[in-house]
């Protein structure tokens, strides 16, 4: 546990400046650890029988995610922000068919 003496934090350099034996020089820096992470994902899957035991599915999945250093929480900014971020898109197509033997 460290002392009022012994951090300090430096916005010059970022993070806490600690000085552990008291001698007036810093020993060494411990990077400001706040950040703010957002996900969003999401799957659509249609799915569409067109004969029996036949199937076609189009699947359609996004992702969304940024990280940034402000460790502040808003939702109302974070899930506006969220959403003006590029999208991962995904699309796929399966076709199943039913083989009567």
């Amino acid at each position: 546990m460290f002392g009022g003496d012994e951090i300090a934090y430096s916005e010059v350099d970022g993070g806490y400046l600690v000085d552990e034996n008291s001698d007036g020089t810093d020993d060494y820096l411990i990077d400001d650890q706040d950040f703010n992470f957002r996900d969003f994902n999401s799957n659509f899957v249609l799915r569409w029988e067109f004969r029996p035991g036949s199937l076609i599915y189009l699947v359609w999945a996004q992702s969304r995610n940024e990280f940034i250093t402000d460790g502040r929480f808003d939702w109302q900014d974070d899930l506006g922000d969220l959403f003006g971020t590029h999208p991962h898109n995904v699309f796929l197509l399966k076709f199943n068919k039913w083989l009567s033997l």
